[in-house]
């Protein structure tokens, strides 16, 4: 699985759960799709750090808390798309300047006029 590049894992019945590190063992991944899942809890900013990863879209989970974008995050990174999860708080790294999208988390609730809070 080293070579492994593209996982969508999206519609998928799983168990309501906390999300987990597996994908952290794929280090050739650039795109994960996890969309209209039962994925909860806080997200850990490892998975922006992996070398090739350009997208990760995580719209429509349970994912809570502060999202954590530091500054390990990949140069390849493009896109993250957590729209409609229950962040509450966002910190990001100055030096990400490429597409976040947020709408529909409580976050974006005091921070309507914010880029990532807008549709």
């Amino acid at each position: 699985m080293d070579s492994l590049r593209y996982v969508d894992l999206s519609n998928n019945s799983f168990d309501s759960s906390e999300s987990s590190d597996w994908f952290s063992t794929l280090p050739s991944l650039t795109t994960l799709v996890i969309e209209n899942g039962p994925l909860q809890g806080t997200l850990t900013s490892k998975v922006f750090s992996f070398p090739y990863i350009q997208q990760v879209l995580l719209r429509n989970n349970a994912f809570n808390g502060t999202f954590d974008l530091d500054d390990s995050f990949s140069p390849q990174l493009q896109l993250v798309d957590l729209q409609n999860n229950q962040i509450s708080a966002v910190t990001l790294s100055a030096d990400y300047k490429n597409k976040l999208i947020l709408v529909g988390n409580p976050v974006c609730t005091g921070l309507p006029n914010v880029s990532f809070c807008q549709p």
